[in-house]
């Protein structure tokens, strides 16, 4: 009983941050009180009495290349109080119910602390691509972006060299999504991290020329970057099934969803790539 109320005394203040870019019904959120929207994009500046990442220490003026990492930033620099901070979309949450949009299922402050008693971090489950992590960059952008990066990297912080190397350049997975739910020293060091990389990259990246989504630069490469902070730091994490509130009517997302619950899906999309692109 004991450690059970030192660690509510802990962990009493937990915020989990919905970021939204529209006007959404997210009354349910109401159930659990960890969960706080935050705006971003243009929405950030209506006013409704919603939080902003436009309010103090803020980068929102760059939501469009770096999405919802504005809210993280915001977090990261404006939440001085919260013990455990976390991450998530107004349509993606972690859940324990993968193929079921119903709220009871997302995760709750109890479960968090829970998982949080044996774990550093709470993250989703690391996606597989046939083509390789990598290869799946080039997608929506630019190599040249990439070999940024790594130059960021090899500069800032070269004993993560390898580790990039081996959990990005020669992974066939990452984790989707920019949703962490992390106890607060991880976080913040993780941020710290994470915004010097892309400063660095910034300030000698031209975005000209660059589409919509090719300009979501930021975005996407912290997608890549997480793998290989975790693991270069040995962080202890629960991996979670992330459910999307806008796919479940879709037939292949079911198919999908069946194939990681038999634990076949992520193996044999591993097996290709290590077919397809093994030394």
């Amino acid at each position: 009983m004991a450690a059970r109320v030192l660690f509510e005394e802990v962990y009493a203040k937990m915020k989990i941050y919905v970021v939204t870019h529209k006007p959404v019904d997210l009354q349910f959120l109401a159930l659990d009180k960890c969960y706080s929207v935050i705006r971003v994009g243009q929405y950030s500046r209506e006013k409704n009495g919603l939080l902003s990442d436009a309010e103090g220490k803020n980068i929102a003026d760059k939501n469009p290349n770096y999405c919802e990492l504005t809210a993280q930033y915001w977090a990261w620099k404006n939440d001085t109080t919260s013990e455990v901070i976390g991450l998530c979309h107004y349509r993606r949450y972690f859940t324990t119910h993968a193929l079921s949009v119903n709220p009871k299922y997302f995760l709750k402050e109890k479960d968090i602390e829970s998982f949080l008693k044996s774990n550093d971090a709470i993250v989703p489950y690391n996606q597989s691509y046939c083509v390789g992590a990598y290869k799946k960059y080039l997608s929506c952008g630019y190599e040249k972006d990439l070999k940024t990066t790594k130059e960021a990297i090899q500069i800032l912080y070269p004993e993560y060299v390898p580790f990039y190397e081996k959990y990005f350049e020669k992974s066939a997975s990452f984790r989707l999504g920019n949703m962490i739910i992390m106890k607060r020293e991880v976080f913040d060091a993780y941020c710290e991290w994470l915004f010097n990389i892309l400063q660095y990259v910034e300030e000698r990246t031209d975005l000209s020329g660059y589409s919509a989504q090719e300009a979501r630069i930021y975005g996407y490469l912290s997608e890549r970057l997480l793998n290989v902070w975790l693991f270069a730091n040995k962080v202890k994490c629960k991996s979670m099934r992330i459910v999307n509130t806008e796919e479940l009517h879709n037939v292949t997302y079911y198919g999908k969803e069946f194939l990681k619950f038999i634990k076949i899906y992520d193996l044999i999309k591993s097996l290709i790539f290590r077919l397809q692109y093994k030394e």
